[in-house]
């Protein structure tokens, strides 16, 4: 995934957290407590761990599947 892609996802996340959170836009928070106030991890972080999940079940996989051909 590419940075820009990164980064307008976590735009959208933070704006939706902030939703749920029922923080108003033109309050003086910071994103980092937003994230700290609804508990969740970053859009980076949650990233990181589902391509460290992906990359773990295709090391455990047989080396004839086609996904790890491929990769």
């Amino acid at each position: 995934m590419h940075r820009r892609q990164v980064t307008k996802r976590h735009a959208f996340m933070v704006r939706n957290l902030r939703s749920i959170v029922r923080i108003n836009w033109m309050d003086k928070v910071t994103n980092k407590e937003v994230f700290e106030r609804s508990g969740l991890p970053s859009m980076e972080n949650l990233l990181i761990r589902k391509n460290l999940r992906w990359t773990g079940h295709l090391t455990r996989m047989s080396p004839d599947g086609l996904q790890k051909q491929i990769l």
